[in-house]
């Protein structure tokens, strides 16, 4: 693989980690992020093809060391963890790579144990090799971690159910210990690098892989595919820590990281680049209710903020800055809230099911509602209060 050297970022006197490092894309990512000055640790069950990926590097002047590891050992992986930073020092760069693709078929044909075995190394291979290295950064207060994931885990794929489910999985798990890690400085991502040609990807020329999946075969044939530069591009511009803001969210190839920090403030009061579930807008039959530009207070913990009626605008109940950030403690609270958005300019208060229990939970600030305004709409989806009017 050939990288331009001007396009590199500098990670000298870094050590990463690659899973899956002996082929494929885990050979791609050693091979980039050693030409970028990182000291390599490469893990994979193959000895030989471990040694190939090693000499390449050291042949183009980089820094390799091979690390032999099932990522599904428990006790092997929490081993080769504390002989990677013995060698070569703390990790500073994780990227769990290493995956497989079958097997492929209707669900009721496959051998639940090969099934399972999918989700051994496509899951518990990265949360194994995450809670090994996550200690040791989260005590330094930095780190990086790069998941890849893959499209398919946005949406089901018929007759790939093992890494379909595997890779929503991975994404949903990237987001989870981003969150958890953000205090300590270090960043999560899940990443798909899209199609490239590899190993894997010669699944399409298979018997199993004409017959269950031929769109694989299609976007090669249709030039969709991705160069291996572009994959490893977008691995790079992540260890850079230039886009760290973006932690936890899904990139895929070809978004414009530099686009999506700029807008980083609306990705994350938009939950984008995140899976989420989208309902129906329930709120369109609040038009006759609330009139275009007024405000209104939206206590809808699952939909916000997606939910939103046009030409009119909604706040969270207890929000800062514009975004929702949690539950009243108690009943005086919650009124002295409902009470300060009055004054802002909220002229409604919208419930939607099944943020219900709020008005059952606090049954002072209940009783406060019902007692001071009108409830202008209560069905089985919306309970609305009118602000502006007594009771």
């Amino acid at each position: 693989m050939k990288l331009d050297p001007p396009t590199l970022v500098d990670l000298s006197n870094q050590v990463a980690v690659v899973t899956g490092g002996s082929r494929g894309l885990g050979q791609i990512y050693a091979i980039g992020l050693a030409a970028a000055g990182a000291s390599v640790a490469v893990i994979a069950r193959s000895a030989d093809s471990l040694q190939e990926t090693v000499e390449y590097i050291a042949e183009t002047k980089g820094q390799a060391t091979a690390f032999i590891a099932d990522v599904t050992d428990r006790t092997a992986v929490e081993k080769v963890a504390r002989q990677i930073e013995k060698q070569l020092g703390p990790v500073d760069l994780l990227i769990n790579n290493a995956g497989i693709l079958p097997p492929l078929g209707p669900i009721w044909e496959i051998d639940p144990e090969v099934w399972w075995r999918n989700i051994e190394v496509n899951l518990r291979g990265p949360l194994l090799l995450t809670r090994s290295i996550l200690p040791a950064m989260i005590a330094r207060r930095q780190g990086r971690i790069i998941n890849i994931a893959s499209e398919v885990g946005l949406e089901g794929k018929a007759y790939l159910s093992p890494y379909v489910v595997s890779k929503t999985a991975l994404i949903r798990f990237s987001e989870n210990v981003a969150l958890e890690t953000e205090k300590y400085g270090v960043c999560v991502f899940a990443i798909c690098p899209g199609a490239v040609q590899t190993n894997m990807t010669d699944v399409r020329f298979s018997t199993e892989g004409q017959k269950w999946i031929p769109w694989c075969q299609e976007i090669f044939e249709k030039g969709l595919n991705v160069p291996s530069e572009l994959a490893m591009k977008m691995i790079l511009q992540l260890a850079s820590g230039k886009y760290d803001e973006l932690s936890g969210r899904f990139i895929q190839v070809r978004d414009d990281l530099s686009q999506m920090q700029q807008r980083c403030q609306e990705i994350k009061e938009n939950n984008l680049y995140e899976l989420r579930l989208h309902r129906l807008n329930s709120l369109k039959e609040l038009e006759p209710f609330i009139p275009v530009g007024q405000r209104y207070i939206l206590v809808n913990i699952n939909d916000w903020p997606h939910q939103l009626l046009e030409n009119r605008q909604a706040i969270p109940f207890l929000e800062k800055e514009g975004i929702y950030w949690g539950l009243p403690p108690d009943d005086q609270t919650a009124i002295n809230e409902l009470e300060r958005l009055r004054h802002q300019g909220a002229k409604f208060i919208v419930f939607g099911c099944p943020a219900f229990w709020w008005l059952d939970y606090y049954t002072g600030f209940s009783l406060y509602l019902r007692n001071n305004f009108p409830c202008v709409l209560e069905n089985e989806r919306l309970i609305v209060f009118d602000l502006h009017l007594s009771v």
